[in-house]
């Protein structure tokens, strides 16, 4: 069954379903600060909503794409994309954009939609930590009593994006919300046999992880900019004093993790009541 973009907003405004968006990030080929001694960093987030607050969040992401289309001339809708605006590729719609235009659109865009984001829900790990989890023998038990998901374990971000949907299955079984609608990024394919995963602890929509462009769905955009945030923040936090960032992006990101900070729940290591509101 295909699955458009108005199907998805019905079952929210309509059946009144939560709604879950992912989206990854990382320094792969970077190695971080003295503090974390960690390369080849990865970083999943999720954001979770009720309908009321989706609801929200699309009306302001359509507001600001409007406004941000009509400042740059263009016809077209803008895309969030933080790491694209904080350095535009030479295909991006925001090549060519003055870095300040850029960052007050990036800052306007995190005013507007983060207080309609209930939860953050995030995960990390390193090459180097991978590797040391890895090497105790009880892990690799568990590991290869995974059967045919064993491999996918041992590769650290397909390792990491497997556990972290693991913890999310988890975080959403404490939930009252009775369905969520989960989305990630047409090019980011989740782990196979995924919906396994999820059933029978959590009833979700179409019992599948829907995969659109992120370019329509603004949780998907929210979620990639706090991963951008979170992944800022690592990777500068042994370079800048007590992790404060002073270039105008950097100064965003400082604000995006403050604003998320209430609501960010490390997926490694929940409170048994952290969902109870969602």
């Amino acid at each position: 069954m295909s699955i458009s973009y108005d199907d998805i907003i019905q079952a929210i405004t309509v059946d009144r379903h939560s709604v879950v968006c992912i989206d990854d990030g990382g320094s792969p080929h970077h190695k971080l600060g003295a503090e974390f001694l960690v390369q080849g960093f990865h970083l999943f987030v999720a954001i979770v909503c009720s309908p009321e607050s989706y609801i929200e969040l699309t009306a302001a992401h359509e507001d600001w794409k409007k406004k941000a289309a009509e400042r740059l001339g263009i016809s077209r809708d803008p895309e969030l994309h933080a790491a694209d605006l904080n350095i535009p590729k030479s295909n991006s719609t925001w090549k060519g954009v003055d870095s300040e235009v850029r960052a007050n659109l990036m800052r306007e865009a995190a005013d507007k939609f983060l207080p309609h984001v209930d939860k953050v829900a995030y995960g990390y790990i390193g090459k180097d930590q991978h590797l040391e989890i890895m090497s105790h023998p009880g892990v690799q038990s568990a590991v290869e009593s995974q059967g045919d998901l064993a491999e996918r374990f041992k590769d650290v971000k397909k390792g990491l994006e497997l556990t972290f949907y693991k913890a999310l299955s988890n975080l959403l079984a404490q939930s009252t919300a009775e369905t969520f609608i989960v989305m990630q990024d047409a090019g980011r394919i989740a782990p196979e046999n995924i919906e396994t995963i999820f059933q029978p602890h959590v009833n979700i929509w179409e019992s599948s992880v829907i995969h659109l462009d992120s370019e329509v769905i603004a949780g998907i955009q929210v979620a990639d900019l706090i991963s951008w945030s979170l992944n800022r923040e690592a990777f500068t936090k042994s370079r800048i004093s007590q992790g404060d960032d002073p270039t105008p992006f950097g100064m965003i990101a400082n604000e995006v993790r403050k604003a998320v900070k209430p609501k960010l729940i490390h997926l490694f290591d929940v409170p048994d009541d952290s969902a109870a509101s969602v």
